[in-house]
């Protein structure tokens, strides 16, 4: 059953899209943020991915509030197809994406949308990691949103987690970018890592970024966070970077798909500097799959 509000299609309507899946505990706080907007002209699409919880029950009683809410029910897919859903039916000039145990500061949309123009469709924001159980700043899992408003489009294929990692609640961005591609969502058939490569494909089709300061939204840590294993989470990271490779394979872009193999060596090898590294950076990289699996056979 999908439950759909109509919105007319106004100028700068912002389309928040919330992924839930057994986030019933969170979500409220998640949707107070999004309620207490100072600017007001949003439709947020909470997208309900066969949550076994009493995550609908909260979705619905949003809906009855107000009628800016609205909840599409769905079969258990993973983050990426509930997000794909969302775009669906988005009817925003402008795109926010929100996970449901995340939550943003009041004014993010008011100050945000001051720094968009003709030559600008993409602003971050900066955010603030906080530990579920104290409430305490978590300095160990901050890393910076922003990316070089020169280089951005380079420096987010080879700085992605090496100095560089944007929560997606921390941008804002003109839905018209993803019309320069049809095939502009999240890749399904990644199991985490999909934001990387969805970033490397929104960065390509971008005109220009400005990054703002402020801390805007807040990114909750609790044990239930995906990123808490790490071989899965590196296997993603390796799977992402072959869906970037074949992205820009696909646009006879040679020089990027240079650089996406690049940055797969540098996770295979484990970013390492120095020497190493050198010699690898001329080595295929179907050779260095093969001898890291080597040396990792030696070593046990």
């Amino acid at each position: 059953m999908i439950i759909i509000v109509e919105f007319v299609n106004k100028k700068s309507l912002i389309s928040i899209i919330i992924p839930c899946y057994n986030q019933g505990k969170y979500l409220t706080d998640t949707l107070v943020s999004v309620y207490q907007q100072t600017y007001k002209n949003w439709e947020c699409i909470i997208v309900d991915d066969g949550s076994t919880d009493h995550t609908p029950e909260i979705a619905r009683e949003w809906c009855a509030k107000d009628d800016r809410f609205c909840i599409v029910k769905k079969d258990n897919g993973g983050l990426s197809s509930a997000r794909n859903a969302g775009l669906k039916i988005a009817k925003g000039e402008y795109i926010q994406f929100l996970d449901s145990d995340d939550f943003l500061h009041t004014e993010k949309f008011q100050i945000q949308l001051q720094f968009f123009n003709d030559d600008i469709d993409i602003v971050i924001c900066d955010y603030l990691p906080f530990d579920q159980v104290s409430g305490q700043y978590c300095a160990n899992r901050y890393m910076s949103p922003f990316p070089d408003p020169q280089y951005f489009k380079d420096q987010i294929i080879m700085d992605w987690e090496n100095g560089l990692s944007i929560p997606c609640h921390t941008v804002l961005f003109k839905s018209a970018i993803l019309r320069k591609c049809n095939s502009l969502i999240f890749d399904e058939t990644l199991p985490n890592h999909e934001d990387y490569s969805f970033w490397v494909k929104i960065f390509h089709y971008s005109i220009g970024l400005v990054n703002v300061r402020e801390s805007l939204a807040s990114y909750r840590i609790h044990s239930e966070s995906m990123c808490s294993d790490y071989d899965k989470m590196k296997y993603g990271f390796i799977q992402s970077c072959r869906s970037n490779i074949a992205f820009f394979n696909s646009l006879n872009d040679d020089v990027k798909v240079r650089l996406c193999k690049k940055k797969l060596k540098y996770i295979l090898i484990g970013y390492s500097t120095g020497i190493k590294s050198i010699i690898f950076d001329f080595v295929p990289v179907w050779v260095t799959w093969y001898l890291i699996k080597a040396i990792s056979y030696l070593r046990r």
